[in-house]
Formats: C-alpha cells, sequence, structure tokens
C-alpha cells in the first residue's frame, strides 16, 4: 500500500471510494459526483493536502481536506475520511495522518478541525489516539415545522453581506460565510420583520431547494416568528450542526415537532 497526496486523482475514483466506505452507514450519502464537485467547493477541498491510500493503484482509503482560517489559525478540516471495509481493522486512518501531519505543517496549517456523529465510538476513539479531542456537541434537526406564531411578516431576499447579526456562537465549517458564498447560487438569504411595527425579527440562509438552513439568527422572543417566515419559503426544512448550547433554538425546534435526526462532535487537535 502506498499513501499520497490526492492532487490529480479524478473526482470520480475519490466519490467511488467515498460512497463505497460510507455503505451502511449512520446516515445514507449522495452518489452523484456533481453533489461533492460543488460540496467539496463549499468546503474549500484542497486535494494538494488531501491524502489517501492506494493498493496496485486503486483508492481505497482517504482523508479530504478543506483548507481555510478558523479562529484566526489556518485550520485543515476533515470534509471526509473513508476505509474501504476489505482494509478496515490496519490502523490506516492513524497511518494516513502520520503521514499528513509533518505536510500539513510544512503548509503553515496550525490546527486540525473535523466532525464525527457522535453515536460513532469507534470513530471518536481513532481520532482521539491521534491526538484529537472533543470541542463542542452539535445537534440536526429536519421536519415540517407545526404552524407557529400569527404575525404578519415581511420576508425580503437581502444579500449575504446585509446580514450583519453576529452569531452567538461560530458557525460550523459548512455553514459558515465562506460556505455559502462558494455555494454559488444555491442559497438565498432573508431578512424578516413584522409589518405593522416594521420590528426586526431576524434573518436565515436557506437552499430553497432543498430546505436546508445554513443560517438563522434571531432574539429567543423572536424565534418562533422567524421560523413561521421560513415556511413560507420551504415547508419542510433540515438544519445541521447547531451549536448545543443554542438551548432556546433547540427548545424552539422540539416544541414545532421537528425531528432530532443526529448529534455530531466537533474536534480539534493543534499542531
Amino acid at each position: 500500500m502506498v499513501i499520497k497526496s490526492l492532487e490529480g486523482i479524478s473526482l470520480n475514483d475519490i466519490v467511488d471510494c467515498l460512497v463505497s466506505s460510507f455503505e451502511g452507514y449512520f446516515v445514507p450519502l449522495p452518489s452523484e459526483v456533481s453533489f461533492w464537485e460543488q460540496r467539496f467547493k463549499a468546503a474549500r477541498v484542497d486535494l494538494s493536502l488531501s491524502f489517501g491510500v492506494f493498493e496496485q493503484g486503486t483508492l481505497v482509503a482517504f482523508i479530504v481536506h478543506g483548507i481555510d482560517t478558523n479562529d484566526g489559525l489556518k485550520t485543515a478540516f476533515n470534509s471526509g475520511t473513508g476505509v474501504l471495509q476489505k482494509y478496515r481493522g490496519q490502523a490506516i486512518v492513524d497511518k494516513m495522518y502520520a503521514f499528513a501531519l509533518p505536510k500539513l505543517k510544512k503548509h503553515g496549517i496550525q490546527k486540525c478541525k473535523l466532525e464525527v456523529i457522535d453515536k460513532n465510538i469507534r470513530a471518536i476513539r481513532v481520532y482521539e489516539r491521534i491526538g484529537f479531542s472533543i470541542t463542542r456537541r452539535m445537534k440536526c434537526y429536519k421536519g415540517e415545522p407545526k404552524s407557529v406564531g400569527n404575525q404578519q411578516l415581511e420576508v425580503r431576499e437581502v444579500k449575504l453581506s446585509e446580514i450583519v447579526n453576529k452569531p452567538q456562537f461560530p458557525y460550523s465549517w459548512d455553514n459558515c460565510h465562506e460556505a455559502i458564498q462558494l455555494s454559488g447560487k444555491s442559497y438565498k438569504c432573508y431578512l424578516v420583520n413584522e409589518l405593522e411595527e416594521d420590528n426586526y425579527v431576524g434573518s436565515f440562509v436557506i437552499n430553497p431547494s432543498n430546505g436546508y438552513i445554513a443560517q438563522l439568527e434571531a432574539k429567543s422572543k423572536n424565534l418562533e416568528a422567524l421560523l413561521t417566515a421560513v415556511t413560507e419559503i420551504a415547508a419542510s426544512i433540515k438544519i445541521n450542526n447547531i451549536d448545543d448550547r443554542r438551548i432556546e433554538l433547540i427548545a424552539c425546534l422540539d416544541k414545532i415537532g421537528m425531528e432530532n435526526t443526529i448529534d455530531q462532535f466537533e474536534m480539534e487537535m493543534m499542531l
């Protein structure tokens, strides 16, 4: 087996390995190459700093890294790790990181970061063994919100730059402003006001085609009104990676009948 950079490896080969690696996973993953092309673009993936294991020229394991500044530090975010079933039990993830870390350091990377489903105990133990520590828990929801509130609302589409709310807690790697900007026209941004009083209610960023909400901000008293506004754009919605310290938002999502599908841990390792 040979470990090397994924630079020059076709996206088709990477996606084939990815989909096969995640068969029977906690959540099903899309198999369309076009999905992963857009997904990796938004995640700021750099294949020259992503790595794979090859057996007789065939990709059998990989780590795909997005590279960007996070909390003021140049960061490599693990946008996906996979190992084909046949090659598990050989500490291959450890070996890939042992190969990758010196190269990441050489390119000025100061921190590694990843997300892992909280029930994936085996993967968590592997990452802890490598040197990662859990930094926060995040919750994921989906469903069709029950009707809440009866305010008359104005829902106005705006540019991302017009949403100036500073989030209470940082958004996850895939939900931050940089990811939204790189997603092209997939996302639309909205400001919400009460019509009668012209009071500011909140803002949200959503992909109208699938109801995925990347960002949602409002004072706790306005959350139900804001979620009412969201249903004007998409009847069925999904929100991933809500920091579990957003207690009021989580309580509101539970109240309106949303399903908590999975929880994830965010993990970090300083280099």
